[in-house]
C-alpha cells in the first residue's frame, strides 16, 4: 500500500489522507482547515488536495468541519461511508450553515463492522471525541495494515473505547497514523467529569445572576455535562432551536437530554435568527412541537438567579433586553475560537452590558499525551506517522519509529 496525506502533516485541521494500491484508491476525510473558519475570504478550489483518478470511497471519521467541509468540492461520484449519527448532523449542521453540503452516495458505518471495498478491508472503531460517533480505522491490503486514529481521547464520557482498544489492538500494524493535536502539551487533560462537577460547584456557589454559557451544540458530552450540573444545583437550564434540533435529532442514538416531559429543567428560548432560519427549511412541525417547553425573556428576567443559558453570537438582538446584573459568562470551548471576529464582537457586547467573562471551565476534545503513549505502545507500530498536529518534529522526542512526511509526499509501507 501507498499512502499520501494531502493535507495534514504539519496543521492542525483540514485532514485528508489518500491509501491506494495498483488498483483502487480510497480517501479517509476532506476537510476544511481551521484557519478558513476564522477568515473566511479564502478560494475554496485552492484549498482542495490534488486528487488524481477515480476513488472507491471516502471515509470520514466524524461530523467536524476540518473532516468533511470540502465534500462538495468533489469533482466526482464517489460512494462516503460515515456514522448514522455523523450523516444527520452533518446535513443539519448543512442546512442551518447555508454550506449546501450534500451527499450524494452514503454507505452507513459501524462500530468493528468491516467493510470490503475493492481490495481493500476497512474496519471502523468507534472512539472517544468531542464530536458524538467518532470512528478511527484499520485499513488492510496485500498483506499490510494502516490504522489512522481519527481524532480521539480517553478522558471524555467514552473513554472506554479507547481502553478497549489499548487492551486489544489489532496486532502487526505497519503505519500508525496518529493524531497530535497536544503532542505538545505535558500536562494530563481534565476528564469530562471533572468538568462537569467544576460546573456544578460553580453553579451551586452563584446566588445571584444569570449564568451565560458559550460551548458547542454538537460537543454532546459538554451538553450533558451542563444539564447534569443544572440538575444537581436545581438550575433550570435554557437552549436555543439549534441545539434543541440536535438533541432531538440525537435522542435515538442514546440518552441525551432534550426537549421533552422526562427533562423537566430543560426550556427554550426561541431566538429569532434561527427559529427564522428553521422556518424556512422546512422545520416548521418541529418549532411547533417545542413551543411547550418555550421559556419567554420575561420568564428568563423573572428567574435569572436560577438561570443557565446557552448562548451564541447570532443571539445578541434577542439578548439586550435581557437583565445581565451580576450576570457571568464560561467560556465552555477551545480558546481559539475566541480569535473568531463574530465571537470576539459578541464577547465585547457582554463586556460592554457587565457580563464577568470566566475563561475557561472546557476540556479538550484531543488526547493528552500519556494518551498517545499508552495508544502507541499498545498497538506497537512499524511506524508512527503524524497529523492533525502543528508540532510533528516534537513526536521523535516522544515515540520511536517516526516516519516525518510532507504534504502531497507518496510513500509506500
Amino acid at each position: 500500500m501507498k499512502i499520501i496525506v494531502h493535507r495534514g502533516t504539519k496543521e492542525i485541521g483540514g485532514s485528508s489522507i489518500e491509501v491506494f494500491n495498483e488498483r483502487e484508491k480510497i480517501l479517509f476525510e476532506i476537510g476544511l482547515p481551521l484557519w478558513c473558519m476564522q477568515n473566511r475570504n479564502y478560494d475554496v478550489k485552492k484549498l482542495l488536495p490534488s486528487l488524481k483518478g477515480e476513488y472507491s470511497g471516502l471515509f470520514i471519521s466524524h461530523s467536524h468541519l476540518d473532516h468533511y467541509g470540502l465534500i462538495n468540492e468533489l469533482d466526482m461520484d464517489i460512494p462516503v461511508y460515515l456514522g448514522a449519527a455523523t450523516k444527520d448532523l452533518i446535513e443539519f449542521s448543512s442546512l442551518i450553515s447555508n454550506s449546501q453540503i450534500k451527499i450524494k452516495k452514503s454507505e452507513i458505518i459501524e462500530d468493528r463492522k468491516v467493510i470490503f471495498l475493492a481490495s481493500f478491508k476497512i474496519t471502523p472503531y468507534l472512539v472517544d471525541h468531542s464530536a458524538v460517533d467518532s470512528y478511527a480505522f484499520l485499513i488492510e491490503s496485500g498483506g499490510k495494515k494502516i490504522f489512522y486514529s481519527g481524532d480521539f481521547r480517553r478522558h471524555g464520557r467514552k473513554g472506554k473505547l479507547i481502553d478497549r482498544l489499548i487492551s486489544n489492538p489489532p496486532p502487526e500494524i505497519d503505519a500508525l497514523i496518529l493524531e497530535g493535536t497536544n503532542i505538545s502539551r505535558l500536562d494530563n487533560a481534565n476528564k469530562e467529569t471533572d468538568i462537569e462537577e467544576e460546573l456544578t460547584t460553580f453553579l451551586q456557589r452563584k446566588k445571584k445572576g444569570i449564568t451565560l454559557l458559550m460551548a458547542s451544540g454538537q460537543n454532546l458530552d459538554r451538553i450533558v455535562s451542563i444539564y447534569k450540573s443544572c440538575l444537581k444545583s436545581k438550575k433550570t437550564f435554557v437552549i436555543d432551536p439549534y441545539l434543541a434540533c440536535i438533541l432531538d435529532i440525537m435522542a435515538k442514538y442514546g440518552k441525551f437530554p432534550h426537549l421533552s416531559s422526562k427533562y423537566r429543567n430543560l426550556k427554550l428560548f426561541f431566538s429569532s435568527r434561527i427559529t427564522t432560519k428553521l422556518m424556512k427549511a422546512n422545520y416548521e412541525e418541529k418549532i411547533f412541537n417545542f413551543r411547550p417547553f418555550k421559556i419567554t425573556k420575561e420568564e428568563i428576567n423573572q428567574n435569572r438567579d436560577e438561570i443557565v443559558m446557552l448562548i451564541r453570537p447570532n443571539m445578541e438582538a434577542n439578548l439586550k433586553s435581557l437583565n445581565f446584573e451580576d450576570g457571568t459568562l464560561i467560556w465552555s470551548m477551545w480558546k481559539g475560537y475566541e480569535n473568531d471576529e463574530r465571537n470576539r464582537k459578541f464577547l465585547e457586547f457582554l463586556k460592554s452590558k457587565g457580563v464577568e467573562i470566566i475563561r475557561e471551565i472546557h476540556t479538550s476534545g484531543h488526547a493528552d499525551i500519556e494518551t498517545l503513549k499508552a495508544f502507541v505502545k499498545a498497538f506497537n507500530p512499524k511506524s508512527v506517522i503524524p497529523i492533525h498536529t502543528a508540532e510533528p518534529e516534537k513526536y521523535s522526542n516522544i515515540f520511536e519509529k517516526v516516519k516525518m512526511v510532507n504534504d502531497e509526499e507518496e510513500f509506500e509501507i
